[in-house]
Parts: C-alpha cells; structure tokens; sequence
C-alpha cells in the first residue's frame, strides 16, 4: 500500500514538472478562430500589426474572461508574436486587475520568428492567472521579439483597448485556457491507469 501512494506521488511530482511546449502556428491574417474547449479570454483574430522586436518588457493588456472564479489555473495560453532567434525565453506574468503578481512562467521558444504560438501544458496548480487582470511578456535576458496586436475585439471576454494596446483602438493579440472538468478527470485517470502498468 505503501508502495502504491509512493508511486502515486511521484507521478504527481512528474505532471508538476512536466516540460512546458511551446508550438509555433504560421501566421494568417483571414483564419477563422473558433474558441476551443476551456477558453476563457480569447482575442486572437488579425489582422496583425506590431513595433519592430526589442528587448525587456515587450506589452501587457489587460483581459476580463469568462471564468468562474476570481482566479483558476491555466492549460495553455496563446499569443501571436514571437522572438528573434531560435532558443530565446520569454516570461509570461499574470497581474491582478490591482497589479499584484499573481504567477509566471519562463519558455524558450524553439524557433526564431513570429508564429501563433500555443504554450502549454501548464497546469499543475503553479501557473494561475486572475479572472479580471493583465498579462505581461517580458524577454529575459539578451532575447529580443514582439506581441502582436489586432484591431478584432475578443470572441471570449472582454479587453479595454486603451489599456496596453496602441492608440487606444488595438488589443494585444493572446488567448487563456483554463483546464474542463473532463480534462482533469482523464488526467487522473490516465494516471492510475500508468502505475497499473508499471506494476503488472
């Protein structure tokens, strides 16, 4: 029995420090998005524009979704943008609608140039973002890269485009999912159902 919680613990241990992906998309201005499963912010649309790429903070914008409560994990997020060379890190920090941080997370993207990039998994219970806040992309060291920005309003939530858009008409382009019930149960179910393997 010991053994078994043992077991158990360290492949809860593993999920938490799982890899962290990050997938680039090319970029196309006339997609049609629809909001997947577990979306909770969404405005992810073009037409894009964006500054030349430079370093530290590269935008924030701030975002009120559709979660339930004040702040819940996230899955994955999705931003358009992207860095200059291959193997550069960008942080991504979560704010409070009273800018405190709440979470953040660092990810070299394997590829240099500007994509739709979808980064996850998360999960884990480390990587929270508020209902109502900002999120904030910062290159870390010597990266450079950019956050694009559309002028489409979100398909999920809502964002105010005088706060860390572009002349008060654009919105950075980026989309927050938060984990669905059913995906929580899979993920604990597939699980058990490894450790079983593991000791037949």
């Amino acid at each position: 029995m010991n053994k078994m919680c043992f077991a158990l613990a360290l492949a809860c241990a593993a999920g938490a420090n799982a890899a962290i992906v990050a997938v680039p998309t090319p970029i196309d201005d006339t997609a049609v998005f629809t909001p997947r499963s577990g979306v909770v912010f969404s405005n992810i649309p073009g037409p894009y524009s964006a500054f030349p790429a430079g370093g530290g903070v590269l935008g924030f914008d701030d975002y009120q979704s559709t979660m339930v409560n004040n702040a819940e994990e996230l899955q994955s997020i999705r931003f358009v943008g992207g860095v200059t060379q291959a193997g550069m890190t960008l942080q991504f920090q979560f704010y409070t609608e009273n800018a405190i941080l709440l979470s953040s997370f660092n990810v070299a993207l394997p590829q240099g140039g500007d994509f739709i990039w979808t980064i996850s998994p998360l999960g884990a219970g480390n990587f929270t973002a508020a209902k109502n806040g900002f999120m904030q992309i910062v290159a870390q060291g010597n990266a450079t890269g950019r956050w694009f920005l559309t002028g489409t309003a979100p398909s999920v939530g809502t964002s105010d485009p005088t706060v860390g858009g572009a002349g008060g008409t654009l919105n950075h382009a980026f989309e927050l999912v938060t984990p669905t019930p059913g995906t929580m149960a899979l993920l604990g179910a597939g699980g058990l159902v490894a450790i079983r393997r593991r000791r037949a």
